[in-house]
């Protein structure tokens, strides 16, 4: 099977204090990306980061309803 990637991109601003858009810039020369090319990635680590968050409370819960089934099955079976 194969899975083709989208081309699209979708256009986001950002306000930057300038305190953060210096050291965003000195950083960014220093390692020889453009300060987009950066946010991009700080953005898409925090996401994969909050994401993951997100689905392990998200399988916690159906976890235990679940379980909450199984026992309310098993009190009703006594």
């Amino acid at each position: 099977m194969v899975y083709l990637m989208s081309t699209e991109k979708h256009v986001r601003s950002i306000r930057l204090n300038p305190d953060i858009h210096d050291r965003l810039v000195a950083l960014c020369d220093h390692l020889g990306v453009t300060p987009n090319a950066y946010i991009v990635q700080a953005i898409g680590k925090a996401i994969s980061q909050d994401e993951m968050a997100f689905k392990i409370q998200q399988n916690q819960h159906d976890m235990f309803a679940k379980l909450a089934m199984l026992m309310d099955e098993a009190k009703e079976q006594e």
